[in-house]
């Protein structure tokens, strides 16, 4: 991971924190005059500070590296630190000061790196070279030239969500992965209430509570976060916001909430349309059907208890956001839609939770038939649908070319001579 930012005091400050915490070390202090473990926090500061000074024309100078490592490279601190170098020689960073902080809050090792664009002589470092295939050919070259795990330096982001296990992967302590999880959703999904919320955490093993109607968490508009199993059992004690880093108290997620519900907007129908799709291609189906097709598009199905029925959020990886099923509407509800499949899987209307999701192994290819090209756009339902997305209006928030505002230049009049 590498990103640039412009406040230096924050991104040393972070992993400074971690260190007090010990959830993270020193390792070095490339550079600097005085060796790392001499140096105070506000030392290590003013001398990347001094170098940003050298340019004052350039605004976000400081740059954030992110090294992985698999569990299984046994490297000491010291081969951290020579990788370290040689990751920053090969990318241009060579006589760069820079600080090195190994992170030990997470089931995999990894560390991170702030150093600076502006060289020595006030000159700055082109962000331009440093792409992404430059990195991947100077991580390919460190894996071979230290015997490091294949890719292992080199971290892909996927469409889908992480996965559960892979985010308690190490067994860290409870409040590093709650930390983990809400900070997930909180910086990368969309949601418009708390219900999409915690559909949202229940991807990474994590729920958030208010407790019950009456209860004086509820009346003071509280929230603790814990653990759960794959069951939706308890599996930790609960934490308050207030102890988590992002501190996601109610008060906070008020404001998640009104941005999510502009960006729900902009892809709802977009989401319509791919299960009105569905839903057309075949005159009957089964919910598992529906829910594994909808899953190899992005889409994932989460089903929750809600008022002795069974409501319905669909999760959208590809726009990054939660929908609940009241936003749909109706004919959209998970009773709607298995009021259309050939066999019921409402077997207890109290039941507690119904994974809909279902096993990917469970489905067949059998059960998971391709739709009929012929069959699909010679259906009137479908002609209605498209033509209906085809000639709606689409909001437009975009302001109007800068040619099209500028007012008409006057001409002169010519003086007539007789």
């Amino acid at each position: 991971m590498i990103s640039s930012t412009r406040n230096l005091k924050r991104a040393v400050l972070y992993n400074e924190k971690k260190v007090a915490k010990g959830q993270a070390v020193l390792l070095e202090a490339g550079y600097f005059l005085e060796d790392s473990s001499r140096l105070s926090v506000d030392a290590r500061i003013l001398r990347l500070q001094r170098r940003m000074e050298l340019n004052y024309r350039s605004k976000a100078s400081v740059m954030l590296f992110s090294l992985n490592f698999a569990r299984t490279d046994q490297l000491s601190a010291q081969d951290m630190v020579q990788i370290t170098s040689e990751f920053l020689k090969k990318i241009g960073f060579e006589n760069q000061p820079y600080l090195l902080y190994e992170h030990l809050d997470t089931g995999h090792r990894h560390a991170h790196v702030v150093s600076t664009l502006i060289r020595a002589d006030g000159s700055r470092i082109n962000e331009g070279n440093i792409s992404i295939h430059n990195i991947k050919v100077a991580c390919r070259q460190l894996e071979e030239q230290f015997e490091l795990t294949k890719n292992s330096m080199i971290r892909t982001r996927s469409k889908r969500m992480p996965e559960p296990e892979k985010l308690l992967n190490g067994k860290p302590q409870t409040i590093t992965v709650i930390e983990s999880a809400v900070s997930q959703v909180l910086e990368k999904f969309y949601f418009s209430s708390f219900t999409e919320f915690n559909a949202l955490l229940s991807q990474f093993g994590v729920k958030a509570m208010t407790g019950r109607i009456g209860s004086r968490l509820r009346e003071h508009q509280g929230v603790i976060y814990g653990l759960i199993t794959a069951e939706g059992a308890k599996k930790s004690a609960p934490i308050k916001a207030s102890r988590l880093q992002p501190q996601p108290t109610l008060a906070r997620l008020q404001q998640f909430f009104t941005v999510g519900r502009q960006h729900q907007q902009k892809h709802l129908t977009h989401l319509k349309t791919a299960l009105d799709l569905r839903l057309l291609s075949e005159d009957s189906f089964s919910l598992r059907t529906l829910a594994g097709a909808l899953d190899r598009l992005g889409v994932k199905m989460h089903a929750r208890a809600q008022q002795g029925t069974i409501a319905l959020t669909y999760l959208d990886n590809r726009s990054r956001c939660a929908f609940d099923q009241s936003l749909l509407g109706e004919r959209y509800s998970l009773r709607q839609l298995d009021a259309r499949c050939e066999n019921s899987v409402f077997n207890a209307p109290g039941s507690k939770k119904l994974d809909v999701s279902l096993n990917q192994k469970e489905i067949s290819e059998k059960n998971v038939s391709v739709p009929s090209t012929a069959k699909v756009f010679h259906s009137d339902k479908f002609r209605d649908v498209l033509l209906h997305e085809l000639f709606s209006a689409l909001p437009d928030q975009s302001s109007a070319p800068w040619e099209l505002r500028r007012s008409a230049k006057k001409k002169k009049k010519r003086a007539i001579h007789l």
